[in-house]
């Protein structure tokens, strides 16, 4: 096992949607694993996290941590349904960031997930979820000896991307942001610099961005300009749109590549070692 792993769980925004056009690139909403020296950290709780937990239901004791980007519902679908909650040895602290609404991560989840809305409450699992707030800027020390550090970027209701740093490796993740405001974009470039790999927002296609300009999300020929201008060694097309297919995303790649070879699309089940 590398000292510092990335893994994806899921990679497509809004809503998970099964078609056989779209298996290859995935269906779960947005969740990634970060390991550093075997410690586990969660970034977003979309459908992808289900997932995981499988994957990692062997590992024992749990104890990780989960950072969610906002709270629109394809980045928290899954908190819930977390299969290591199930146990009680498990322990899974929760950060989030307070611009949304002033509140904690806790009080905005338990709205969430209550009645009438699910059936089951946070606080109904075997177990123990514990809850911390973040703000821009902060140096949370992550165990196993990273670092992250949130930034808050562009997107409707607010979203934070999230750097973490490992001794001279940096990994971004930021699923859901809109270039063209001028504090969001200097927000970006700073979170980006030097960069060795970044799974970035490109759910529009040039095309249609500006039939959806104020959707909080970005093209992929906006955010290779980023990439190119803050020195990132690679970066993946992610949070990708709920019709995108399987075929369309290697068109899309492919065209990617032409240009930043390094580069590519996030898909499932992709594992990157830094």
């Amino acid at each position: 096992m590398s000292e510092f792993e990335v893994q994806i769980w899921g990679a497509r925004g809004s809503i998970p949607l099964y078609h056989p056009d779209h298996q290859r690139a995935g269906c779960n909403t947005i969740c990634v694993s970060v390991r550093i020296n075997g410690h586990i950290s969660i970034l977003d709780a979309g459908t992808g996290i289900v997932r995981l937990g499988d994957a990692i239901a062997g590992e024992a004791p749990q104890d990780m941590d989960l950072f969610l980007s906002h709270y629109h519902y394809d980045h928290v679908l899954g908190l819930n349904f977390f299969p290591p909650l199930r146990s009680a040895r498990t322990h899974l602290t929760v950060h989030g960031g307070t611009a949304h609404t002033g509140e904690g991560p806790q009080a905005i989840l338990s709205k969430l997930f209550s009645q009438p809305f699910c059936p089951n409450e946070l606080d109904s699992h075997p177990g123990r979820l514990t809850f911390e707030s973040f703000a821009t800027g902060d140096r949370i020390a992550l165990k196993g000896g990273a670092r992250l550090i949130p930034y808050r970027l562009n997107h409707p209701s607010v979203a934070y991307g999230f750097r973490i740093e490992y001794r001279n490796r940096v990994f971004v993740f930021a699923p859901d942001f809109e270039l063209g405001d001028a504090q969001g974009d200097a927000a970006m470039a700073d979170m980006l610099r030097d960069a060795d790999l970044a799974v970035l927002d490109t759910m529009f296609t040039p095309a249609e961005i500006t039939e959806y300009r104020g959707y909080g999300h970005s093209s992929w020929q906006d955010v290779a300009r980023i990439c190119a201008a803050s020195r990132v060694a690679s970066w993946r097309l992610f949070h990708h749109a709920p019709a995108l297919t399987d075929s369309a995303l290697d068109a899309i790649e492919a065209e990617l590549r032409r240009e930043f070879p390094d580069s590519g699309a996030a898909r499932e089940g992709d594992l990157y070692v830094l």
